[in-house]
This record gives C-alpha cells, structure tokens and sequence, in this order.
C-alpha cells in the first residue's frame, strides 16, 4: 500500500483536531486548573484516528472539585455526545500515569472524535519526557511505517488493553520493526497473542 496515503490522512486528521479543539475551547477551559499538554498522537503527528490526547498538569494536588468543575464546563459544549470519569488516582491502567480521567466523545462533521483529558500532578506527568525522546527518533520513512501499522491494529481487540501505540513507536523506532506482519510477531515474541 502506498504509505503516502497515511501521511495524507494523519495531516486531514491533525487539521481537524486543531478544529475539535478551537470548537470546543478546551485549551482554555482547561488551562484555569493547570498547564495543557497535547500528548500522544497529536503531538507527535502520528494521527491515525480521530483521538486527542491530553495531559492537564497541576502543580498542586489534584482534587475532586476543579475535576467536577472542569466536567461540568465540557458536558455542557454543543456536540460533546458522552463524557466517561475515571479515577485512576489509586489504580494503574497500562502505560498510564495516576490521573483523574474524563473521556469525551465530540461529534465533528458526524466523525466521532475521542479526548482523553488527564488531569495529574505533575511528578506523574512523564508523557511530555516520552514524547521527546520519541520525536528524536522520527525519520519520515519511520513516520510512515508507524502511520501503516497503527493503521492496521487500531480497531484491534486487545489494542490499549495488551498493547498500545507505545508499543508501536518502540517497535519501529527501536527494535526496526517495519510492518504490520512483524508487528504481529514482535507482539508474539513479547507474549501478546494476536
């Protein structure tokens, strides 16, 4: 397949979700309880779904209220569709930090979109350190082999419960991993059967 077409539809997907983030104000909304970080795929331009990924920093010890108060801004925006809150404060889901989390799904265009807002303190905000050791690493031939593999294992089962797009970047990045079907065996290899 030709792997132009993923960088075609990751910058499609950067512009829109500059879009869903201007309409829903969020950067604002949130920047009155901390510092806003668009983590993961945005900003790494590794787009290959419509999901933003934020990490909302506070120097001070996150609490139940600015949480309610940040819940209660976004529930009521025009097209957010369903909000989901965890708190992940005392329990640890894979590769992610002790947070308190609000999913949003947000209807743009009919796409629905996915934001994951991490509200953490910010000893427990690593994803930024993450972010760029990876951007140090990216080549556009790597960009393009990570676009192609996320593009094949985004709509699998076990993604973001056995493996996650982590997993992914260190595959290509580190381990030379260039495509889905060494993926599959690199996951094998690793213990996750596909």
């Amino acid at each position: 397949m030709n792997q132009n077409i993923f960088l075609e539809k990751q910058s499609i997907l950067q512009k829109q979700a500059t879009d869903v983030l201007s309409n829903l104000d969020l950067v604002n909304i949130l920047s009155k309880y901390g510092e806003v970080k668009l983590v993961g795929s945005v900003a790494l331009g590794l787009m290959t779904w419509p999901d933003i990924d934020i990490d909302l920093k506070s120097d001070s010890e996150i609490n139940d209220k600015d949480y309610f108060e940040i819940m209660k801004h976004i529930f009521g925006q025009k097209n957010v569709k369903q909000l989901m809150l965890i708190d992940n404060r005392s329990s640890f889901e894979k590769n992610r930090p002790k947070s308190m989390y609000i999913g949003i799904i947000y209807n743009l265009d009919d796409v629905k979109w996915k934001i994951d807002v991490r509200y953490l303190n910010s000893a427990d905000a690593w994803a930024e350190d993450d972010l760029k050791q990876i951007k140090s690493k990216l080549t556009e031939d790597k960009i393009k082999k990570i676009l192609e593999i996320k593009t094949a294992f985004h709509n699998h089962p076990k993604y973001r419960k056995e493996f996650s797009g982590y997993d992914i970047y260190n595959a290509v990045l580190d381990k030379n991993i260039s495509t889905p079907q060494e993926f599959s065996n690199y996951l094998k290899n690793s213990g996750v059967e596909l």
